[in-house]
């Protein structure tokens, strides 16, 4: 029995990484219009998820930390969800910034000023989220604790990698369109941000 269900959470991670992979690239495709940069943000997280399946892997034969069948798809779920959220807003600002810096570094560096801080936030509090699940005493729930790690290692992968691929690549990253790279307003957002901050009330209730 216990090994049948752990044959079928092996065979659902896979399907879940296809999937999960496939939707991924689909949706930065339309939202860049590049074939480079879809494939920064999934070279990023993916390393990411190696290297914290290593050190929860360490983790779980040298201190007992608990893992279940289970906690590789809430990783692969939870760092691939926020990890290409939060590299979309870092290409989305560093393609706004190329256009007002003539050298590439200042615009990575202007890129980190204003989003760094947001997604920093925004990471500390998924981390703390997953972190305080280790005070369950549902099993299941304390092997989520995992994803706090892989959340760790995404936030360093972000501070390193990432810019790393900006400046190396540069305007090149939004090939084939590189050559003239201009961040255009969209406006189905502007009139939802328009809507949301006229009527706040209605767009709660769409939202919920």
């Amino acid at each position: 029995m216990e090994q049948d269900i752990i044959t079928n959470s092996e065979e659902g991670l896979k399907k879940t990484e296809i999937i999960t992979v496939g939707l991924i690239l689909v949706i930065l495709f339309i939202v860049f219009k590049s074939l480079v940069a879809p494939f920064i943000p999934l070279l990023t997280i993916g390393i990411s998820y190696l290297a914290a399946q290593g050190i929860v892997a360490i983790l779980a034969d040298s201190l007992d930390f608990p893992i279940s069948t289970f906690t590789q798809i809430f990783m692969v779920a939870v760092m691939f969800g926020i990890g290409t959220d939060y590299c979309i807003l870092l290409i989305s600002r560093f393609k706004e910034e190329i256009q007002h810096h003539e050298s590439i570094k200042e615009a990575v560096v202007k890129t980190y000023k204003s989003g760094g801080k947001t997604i920093l936030f925004a990471g500390l509090a998924v981390l703390i989220g997953f972190s305080t699940i280790g005070l369950s005493t549902f099993s299941l729930y304390q092997s989520a604790v995992a994803v706090a790690i892989g959340v760790a290692v995404v936030l360093i992968a972000l501070a390193t990698l990432v810019p790393f691929f900006l400046v190396v690549l540069g305007k090149k990253l939004f090939w084939p369109f590189d050559k003239n790279v201009e961040h255009k307003e969209s406006k189905m957002w502007k009139t939802a941000g328009l809507f949301s901050w006229s009527r706040p009330f209605v767009s709660l209730l769409i939202a919920s």
